[in-house]
């Protein structure tokens, strides 16, 4: 009996011819059957034979696999190498065969995929490469497959790769036909004398190369020799930081003249000759100074820099550095090349370009190499000489032009001829060398002094003549009333005049008058107009430049000031000088930051001169406001507290006007239902953009009849207005410390819309103060403070919330052990339902409040409670608003003012205010309450708007009169209050009960100056905040 091994037997099986009487394969078993094995055979074996027979036929099948996987990847390797792109690697069969066999199949069957997505990303690129070769041009595509690299070429098809060496063979032929007409004698063409010459008889060699390879003289010469020497020797310069090729490139382009072709080669060569004459003890050789050129160095390692070019004598004799040496030989060998390749003529000899029966004379340049260096040697020197004399300061004066100046600078001009001269000055500075501009600037300095102290002399001599006039009772003031604002003026200076001149001795009495009835001083003008001119050249501070007009300054401000006492119109007559001033000193303000205005000298001096005047200066803007951001008074927008109201909503309405005249477009229809006013007005603009908004609107009222021509939209602004603070919508509560004004509602979220409708709301109050349209509405201190970006206070949360406000007052005026728990930074918020911790601060919560450190808690605390719980209705809010009005210009005003802004000025009767007003300590016959009431009556409108936002909070008149004025204990009448401290303090107001704090003053001047200062300056705040 025969033993056959496994492995015979599934050889025998593999190509055994099944039986015919077989049953279907694997119908024996409960086994998958391999492919290719007899299962009549298997059925007749063993379990344990059948079993090792099925692994070993597994195994051997692998093999087979692997085998072909390996040699699949061995063709891709040596495709790769021979350029087709596949750089897959083979499989490693002894790797294979330590893994286990399902995982040897799924590798084997990866790596077949790969080779097969390879072979065809290979086939694509072929046919890619092929197709674009294609599609170009024939002169294009002739000229790629002539340039074609062999790796290129293998990846190509067959027609396609005979195609490019046909074409490379001609190219090949062409360079071959071209450098044999170059050489030969005369074989191509005739000779430009004759036609009788034959072949090669009679030509000189090198003739064609001579004539048709030359530089033109057609070509302009461009360079002159200097600048050509100047370009040579940048061949030594370190290629780091000098790109060589364009140079190179540069030389060749150059090289188009033939002249500048001659000495550009000859320049090259005598470089070249002396490259290889460089020293060995270089180093100790000591150089001549040859200016720039002793900045071109050579780096000798270890960051050492030594010169590469050493002038030993001043014949020229020179030394050149062995390292630079290198470089440059190379950099003027391949220049050569390409000279001699464009222009091959230029390299034979003079005598070989001309025809021999030429009648000109053979030029030879027997020029040594040496004069080169000689040139660059004189050239340097004379060229460092010119330098030097350009540094030195040189000034020619001209008597037309010092005419013209003495003229400008006589201040006698007019208006129109100051203006024309001005920009003449301007012009020229920008013109002139920065010497001579100095020195016209100088001349300027020195004529506005001048002209500054023969106006000091008229305005103190002014002011002693207004020391004289009997102003007393002010009958003046009474007995012009009824004049004009103008006529007014020139008759109070007349009666002035006429008593100045009654008790005046002064001989130039007539030259002072004569200087202050002119409203348009033409020295004043003058100094007005050459401050300006000094301004736009003086790179220090001009105020340090014009020190000595302090005087002028100070003698200004007291004759301003006793001016005022005739009217604000009479100090008008020294604007020009007023200007004059803020331009001197205005550029410290509009150059640093708000918080640091006051520590800049010129900033404090402004700020000071403004605060002491500010009623002229005020006058003079309302006079001239469509000027004033072109006038020098627009530095006051850096510190807007010191203009009035009145003024800045002026300013603020015509930049209005101008955004609107940018954006102007097509009106947008509002067609809403009474009944549904706000949700319909919703729906139809909260679709529209931020800019649609600066569009007119017209409101058309469903199943009302009549055209919308400015009627039907005040009507909406004044419906919507209530609407918003609708409860049914939770947008606004009514603060519950006066029962007036109205606060963002923390519990908004209860309306899932809340979000929109506060951007809409926003949208709808910046839409009134575009429209300069008053609105019924009344908010909160905080509330306007968060539009202007001004940092709460804690005397605001005394409206938001009266009780938490005098716990807070309660522990700044005692010991925090007194408060009877353990306070941290950090405060416990409601923010949409949900209650959390907010920190005051970077680790509040591990803080402790304490004396020390209480008044920061109470700051931080402030802060949190009135934005913390409204942060994002705040923000919509917000959004919505500045789409409309930019930040930067709503932030002009203060709170109060912007309340003003939006509820309009408050016309109130002082008379039912006095019957209303209760008093504690004083009584109605105390001279206090009498100097108040006096005082108040004496208050512009403004001012008294103002007044009545100081002592309630909001500028709001009830509608029954001041007898239902409403406190946080409901109606609650104004009322004064003694305050016993010293009369050095500001009075101090109680808006949640309409109280004023006033102390006794000793004078009427004292108790309406001191109340004013509280009333305008509110907004810093006083009493407890």
């Amino acid at each position: 009996m025969h033993v056959h091994s496994t492995s015979d037997v599934v050889v025998h099986m593999a190509h055994e011819e099944p039986i015919e009487s077989a049953p279907p394969q694997g119908s024996y078993f409960d086994i998958e059957i391999p492919e290719g094995v007899d299962a009549a055979f298997l059925a007749a074996l063993p379990v344990e034979i059948r079993e090792e027979v099925l692994r070993d036929y597994s195994r051997q099948q692998r093999a087979q696999r692997l085998a072909r996987s390996t040699g699949i990847g061995d063709d891709s390797g040596a495709q790769s190498a021979g350029g087709s792109g596949n750089d897959l690697q083979p499989l490693d069969p002894e790797f294979l065969s330590a893994l286990p066999p399902d995982l040897q199949d799924e590798i084997i069957a990866q790596h077949e995929r790969s080779i097969r997505l390879a072979n065809e990303r290979q086939n694509a690129i072929v046919d890619d490469a092929a197709a674009v070769i294609e599609s170009l041009p024939p002169t294009l595509r002739a000229q790629v497959l002539a340039d074609a690299h062999e790796s290129v070429l293998q990846v190509l098809p067959q027609n396609v790769v005979a195609e490019a060496r046909r074409l490379r063979a001609n190219f090949e032929h062409q360079v071959l036909m071209r450098l044999a007409r170059l050489l030969a004698p005369g074989r191509f063409r005739q000779t430009a004398r004759s036609n009788q010459n034959s072949f090669g008889i009679n030509v000189p060699f090198g003739t064609l190369a001579g004539n048709t390879n030359l530089a033109t003289n057609i070509v302009k010469e461009l360079f002159d020799r200097n600048s050509i020497i100047v370009i040579v020797i940048l061949f030594f310069v370190d290629p780091s930081r000098l790109h060589i090729q364009r140079l190179q490139k540069l030389v060749r382009s150059m090289c188009l003249h033939s002249k500048t072709c001659e000495f550009m080669i000859w320049c090259l060569l005598a470089v070249f000759n002396e490259l290889d004459a460089s020293a060995n003890d270089y180093e100790e050789l000591v150089g001549l100074s040859a200016g720039f050129i002793d900045s071109i160095s050579v780096n000798c390692g270890h960051m050492q820099f030594e010169r590469a070019i050493k002038f030993v004598s001043e014949q020229g004799k020179v030394k050149i550095h062995p390292l630079a040496a290198i470089n440059v030989a190379r950099y003027i060998l391949e220049t050569l090349i390409n000279l001699a390749k464009a222009f091959p003529g230029q390299f034979l000899p003079v005598r070989l370009r001309k025809n021999v029966s030429s009648d000109e004379p053979v030029i030879h340049d027997t020029v040594p190499f040496s004069q080169f260096w000689q040139d660059v040697y004189k050239y340097v020197i004379n060229f460092c000489k010119i330098i030097r004399f350009e540094s030195y300061p040189l000034l020619m004066t001209n008597s037309d032009q010092m005419h013209i100046f003495k003229i400008l600078m006589d201040g006698k001009l007019s208006d129109d001829g100051l203006t024309a001269g001005r920009l003449l000055l301007l012009e020229a500075l920008r013109a002139l060398t920065p010497y001579v501009a100095n020195f016209v600037n100088s001349l300027l300095i020195t004529s506005v002094e001048t002209l500054g102290n023969r106006l000091l002399r008229l305005i103190k001599l002014f002011i002693k003549e207004l020391e004289e006039v009997p102003f007393g009772d002010e009958t003046i003031l009474a007995e012009s009333s009824d004049q004009p604002s103008t006529s007014r003026f020139i008759f109070i200076l007349m009666r002035i005049f006429q008593w100045s001149l009654h008790y005046s001795e002064f001989t130039n009495f007539f030259q002072a008058r004569k200087f202050v009835a002119s409203y348009h001083s033409e020295k004043l003008s003058s100094l007005r107009n050459f401050t300006v001119i000094i301004s736009f050249q003086k790179d220090g501070s001009l105020s340090s430049a014009l020190a000595g007009l302090d005087p002028l300054w100070e003698a200004t401000s007291i004759c301003l000031k006793r001016l005022e006492r005739a009217g604000t119109h009479a100090a008008l007559v020294l604007q020009p000088t007023a200007e004059a001033f803020f331009i001197v000193h205005a550029s410290a303000v509009c150059d640093i930051e708000l918080a640091r205005q006051h520590e800049h000298p010129d900033a404090q001096k402004l700020i000071h001169f403004t605060e002491r005047h500010r009623n002229v200066i005020n006058q003079v803007l309302r006079q001239n406001g469509h000027t004033f951001i072109e006038s020098p008074f627009s530095a006051l927008l850096h510190i807007p507290k010191l203009l009035d109201f009145d003024v800045k909503r002026k300013y603020f309405l015509r930049q209005i006007q101008r955004m609107e005249d940018r954006a102007r477009s097509d009106s947008i229809g509002i067609r809403v239902r009474r009944s549904h006013l706000f949700s319909d007005s919703f729906r139809e603009l909260f679709r529209l953009r931020g800019p649609e908004w600066k569009s007119r609107f017209y409101v058309v009222f469903e199943g009302e009849e009549g055209q919308d021509a400015g009627g039907l939209l005040r009507e909406w602004f004044s419906i919507i207005t209530r609407e918003i603070f609708n409860p049914n919508y939770a947008l606004f509560l009514t603060a519950p410390g006066d029962r007036v004004t109205y606060m963002i509602n923390k519990s908004s979220h209860i309306n899932p819309e809340h979000l929109d409708y506060f951007k809409f709301v926003g949208r709808i109050i910046a839409k009134a103060i575009y429209e300069d349209k008053q609105l019924d509405c009344y908010f909160t201190r905080a509330f306007y403070k968060h539009i202007l970006s001004i940092p709460v206070r804690t005397l605001d949360l005394e409206s938001e919330d009266p009780s938490f406000h005098k716990s807070l007052e309660f522990l700044l005026t005692n010991p925090v052990e007194d408060f009877g728990t353990d306070l941290t930074f950090s405060l416990e918020v409601e923010e949409f339902g949900e209650r959390k911790l907010r920190e005051l601060k970077e680790n509040g919560a591990s803080i402790i409040v304490t004396d020390g450190n209480k008044e920061e808690y109470v700051k931080l605390v402030s802060q949190m409670k009135m934005t913390g719980s409204i942060n994002q209705q705040l923000k919509a809010f917000l959004d919505g608003f500045y789409e409309i009005i930019p930040k930067d210009l709503i932030s002009i005003f203060n709170e109060q003012e912007l309340e003003l802004l939006i509820s309009g000025l408050p016309n109130f009767d002082i008379d039912d205010l006095f019957a209303n007003t209760d008093y504690k300590s004083y009584s109605k016959s105390s001279p206090q309450i009498q100097w108040f009431w006096k005082a108040l009556r004496s208050f512009e409108d403004e001012d008294r708007a103002k007044f009545l936002q100081f002592v309630t909070g909001t500028s709001k008149v009830p509608l029954q009169g001041f007898a239902s004025l409403e406190g946080m204990n409901g109606i609650q009448k104004f009322s004064i209050h003694l305050d016993s401290r010293s009369s050095d303090r500001l009075p101090t107001a109680h808006t949640c009960f309409n109280q004023l704090d006033l102390p006794q003053y000793e004078s009427y001047e004292k108790l309406r100056d001191m109340l004013l200062l509280a009333v305008r300056e509110c907004t810093e705040g006083f009493g407890f905040a």
